[in-house]
């Protein structure tokens, strides 16, 4: 079910971060197609709300219509109408083509031309002859019309008909299937641009991923900690609750972790090493560090209130911000942080 997303009551956040220095958002879903142009929207083939996926087209798309006027002869690649191929031309007296046609017989006969033939010789009689076969393509030419048999649609978006790019750039609908990356941001500043770039429509497909960047070393070491998967589900799940999202919804779905984007299951060592975008990542935590110095929770749907998104967003950064605070001083964390730095 696709729904369209709306505001709610405002949410600000100026929360004292002692331990996340930045953040950034991803909010996948159909987005106003002038955003297209921005250098913040990337096409993604994994949502799927209005069909349009949000890919420029580089000019060698081919459009998709059902009109006669983008029909093209595939012989001569040119319009059906304008098509010149002998193969293509019909007689206007039997209709027939000029393989099949006889209309000529014996009337294209020259008598200047000692390739035409005669039946009769003795006779030369002009009923009996027989035109050489040049004359007799010259005759069906000049009385001809065109029919292609074997055509296909070849349109430059400039035929008046509604159209539809092979890109899925679709012209008419005005929205285009993506996502909005935002730069890295303060925390306070993350619901400003979230209102300005959310969506106009979300599904169960569409999510609202965030990266978490800190201002220790320390600080990602402690975010290695396996348990800050439980502790986020956790808290996040409570959030839901308070806010009245319904069970069984896109949100719950996702913290039960068997979604193929956002899977249950520790690979922070797998997804250290990666330096680039692997199956890894699938995960509801992804430690990006090589690819983005972050660390990825993929876990949050992009709800219908962008609102309920600011509010969800706020509600992840202070758990890992607490996260961090709660574990600073564990000897185990020590221990990662020599780790971490020594593979850095």
């Amino acid at each position: 079910m696709i729904v369209t997303a709306t505001k709610r009551k405002t949410v600000k956040d100026d929360y004292a971060y002692k331990h996340v220095n930045r953040i950034g958002e991803e909010d996948e879903g159909a987005h106003p197609a002038h955003r297209r142009e921005s250098s913040s929207f990337h096409g993604d083939s994994s949502v799927e709300v209005s069909g349009n996926e949000g890919y420029e087209c580089d000019g060698d798309c081919d459009y998709d219509c059902d009109c006669d006027d983008c029909r093209v002869c595939d012989q001569c690649d040119t319009s059906h109408e304008d098509c010149e191929c002998i193969d293509c031309q019909r007689c206007n007296d039997c209709d027939r083509r000029l393989d099949n046609c006889s209309c000529y017989i014996t009337s294209a006969v020259a008598d200047d031309c000692d390739e035409c033939r005669f039946i009769h010789p003795s006779c030369a009689c002009d009923e009996e002859s027989e035109a050489c076969g040049q004359h007799q393509r010259d005759a069906f030419e000049d009385n001809c019309y065109t029919d292609c048999d074997n055509t296909y649609q070849h349109c430059e978006g400039d035929c008046g008909c509604e159209i539809y790019h092979e890109c899925g750039m679709n012209d008419d609908s005005g929205l285009v299937d993506g996502e909005m990356v935002s730069p890295p941001l303060l925390p306070a500043q993350m619901a400003e641009w979230s209102r300005e770039n959310y969506p106009s429509e979300v599904n169960t497909s569409c999510g609202s991923h965030q990266h978490t960047s800190f201002k220790l070393m320390k600080d990602y070491c402690i975010a290695l900690d396996r348990e800050l998967e439980t502790y986020l589900i956790q808290r996040l799940a409570s959030w839901g609750k308070k806010n009245n999202i319904n069970a069984g919804s896109a949100l719950y779905n996702r913290l039960a972790g068997d979604k193929h984007w956002c899977r249950k299951g520790y690979r922070g060592y797998d997804q250290l090493i990666t330096s680039e975008k692997s199956d890894c990542r699938y995960q509801i935590i992804n430690y990006c560090y090589l690819l983005h110095g972050t660390v990825e929770v993929r876990v949050l749907p992009a709800f219908a209130q962008v609102e309920l998104n600011v509010s969800a967003h706020k509600e992840l950064t202070r758990a890992i911000e607490q996260f961090i605070e709660d574990n600073k001083d564990s000897l185990q964390q020590r221990r990662k942080t020599i780790t971490m730095e020594v593979m850095v």
